[in-house]
């Protein structure tokens, strides 16, 4: 089956597009409106929780935590779901405690802990490709697997904690900043090794799939420092630009995830992969 013909990827097409129109509707027609800002904000999480529960689906097909590919996908429809709490744990604090962008805050259980599970899932789609992680792949494989990470951490170093002022009065605030860019450079380069690795997988059937997800990790880690960035220059304001890379970095988790499906549904319930 296309994935063109499957309800759940038009239901996220059709949300996507809605969402992106906002977007551009709320930043260049009704600017400052912050009613429809704040819920624009506190709703587009629906895409991570669409793809999530998907993904728990998609990873039964596989064989659940019985194979690798399953472990994989629970693990990233779990990272997915994790996003969507948090979004809504924000959502409690603006409209129950009326405090806005309340980083840190309870809410980054869920965010940062989609960081350690999204690791784990780009680790055992790496061992679903027929290797293990290691120094030895590393050293072996495309030097991407490390130079856009290094990349990506030089990034965030630039801009945003080059100027950084340690306040050891509140060290869950520092560790986060910090454990942010660093978490999200490691799932970054587990999952590009992973690429390179699916090369002779099911004849290399789950390379766009693995692609698909680098491309979503890596522009979450894009939505995830640009948040930081404004927030610590007290310049974050609802459906900004973070936000519109948030959706997108959600779709196309969603997306890749989809992918899986559609290829076990036409191997048979994945079980040529353990």
């Amino acid at each position: 089956m296309s994935l063109l013909n499957n309800q759940i990827f038009r239901l996220l097409l059709v949300i996507f597009i809605f969402y992106t129109f906002a977007w551009f509707y709320l930043n260049l027609i009704e600017v400052d409106n912050e009613t429809y800002n704040n819920l624009f904000t506190d709703s587009y999480g629906i895409i991570a929780c669409i793809g999530g529960i998907a993904g728990f689906s998609i990873a039964k097909k596989w064989g659940g935590i019985k194979s690798v590919v399953g472990k994989a996908l629970l693990a990233f429809s779990a990272g997915l779901t994790l996003n969507f709490l948090g979004q809504i744990s924000y959502a409690i604090y603006f409209f129950v405690y009326n405090i806005e962008n309340p980083y840190p805050s309870f809410g980054e259980i869920f965010y940062f802990g989609s960081i350690p599970i999204y690791i784990i899932g780009a680790w055992l789609i790496s061992t679903a490709s027929g290797s293990k992680i290691s120094l030895k792949a590393y050293t072996s494989k495309k030097v991407v697997s490390i130079a856009l990470p290094v990349l990506m951490i030089l990034t965030s170093y630039t801009i945003f904690l080059s100027s950084y002022e340690f306040d050891w009065t509140q060290p869950i605030l520092i560790f986060l900043d910090f454990g942010y860019p660093f978490g999200q450079a490691i799932y970054v380069s587990m999952a590009i090794l992973a690429y390179y690795l699916s090369k002779e997988t099911l004849g290399g059937v789950m390379k766009k799939m693995v692609l698909s997800i680098i491309a979503a990790l890596i522009i979450q880690y894009i939505a995830d420092t640009t948040f930081l960035y404004r927030t610590f220059q007290d310049t974050w304001e609802p459906a900004g630009i973070s936000d519109l890379v948030y959706i997108c970095a959600y779709f196309l988790m969603s997306i890749a995830i989809l992918q899986f499906g559609e290829v076990v549904d036409k191997i048979g319930a994945g079980k040529k992969l353990k």
